[in-house]
């Protein structure tokens, strides 16, 4: 009997849509700040890059985690997910102020894609603030990613990757119509000279 008849198979429908996605895998890199409980064996701090207490408290014990690693974490009941830097409420104040001129691509090159992982691990009542100001920022300033292309720039600073992505599809629409509209003025020119030389 083959060994491997014991081994549960894995079907490609099991893994996430993005497993392999290089853009997700980045984006989930960062760290979030955790508060583990009593509870979490000492065994799996060297986990997450730390060494072990001696003990934990009552109170528990703050722990910077990567975010991939989170989820676990947070289903397992032994600790609870804060916010990290970029994405607490006086982030959130300034982005709902003035979204379109704050560097965002500064506080995390995948910001969105960041902060909408973070939220599905968040307490509900720090999830539901930042999930709406994650959406606001991307809906302000998206626009401006798709216009710009139209207006002839090619190239853009201070974007996020995802606000990058758009963009990008943008350049790209643009040099598509005007290769179109290329295509049918030069068609039409030919069919004018065809029909003066045919009189």
């Amino acid at each position: 009997m083959e060994s491997d008849e014991f081994l549960p198979q894995m079907r490609i429908t099991d893994a996430p849509q993005d497993y392999f996605d290089l853009d997700a895998i980045l984006a989930c890199a960062p760290t979030v700040p955790m508060k583990l409980d009593e509870r979490t064996p000492p065994t799996i701090f060297p986990l997450f890059g730390h060494n072990a207490p001696a003990s934990i408290g009552p109170r528990g014990i703050r722990v910077d985690i990567p975010l991939w690693m989170a989820p676990a974490i947070v289903e397992g009941q032994l600790g609870v997910a804060q916010y990290p830097t970029g994405y607490n409420q006086n982030y959130q104040s300034v982005l709902n102020c003035n979204p379109e001129s704050t560097p965002i691509s500064d506080i995390n090159h995948y910001y969105y894609t960041f902060g909408s992982s973070l939220c599905r691990i968040l307490p509900l009542d720090l999830a539901t603030p930042l999930s709406a100001s994650v959406l606001n920022t991307w809906v302000q300033r998206a626009g401006g990613f798709v216009s710009r292309p139209l207006q002839g720039q090619t190239k853009i600073d201070g974007a996020t990757q995802e606000e990058l992505v758009v963009f990008q599809k943008g350049v790209k629409a643009k040099e598509k119509f005007d290769n179109w509209r290329r295509d049918v003025k030069v068609k039409g020119s030919n069919k004018r000279k065809l029909a003066a030389y045919n009189r």
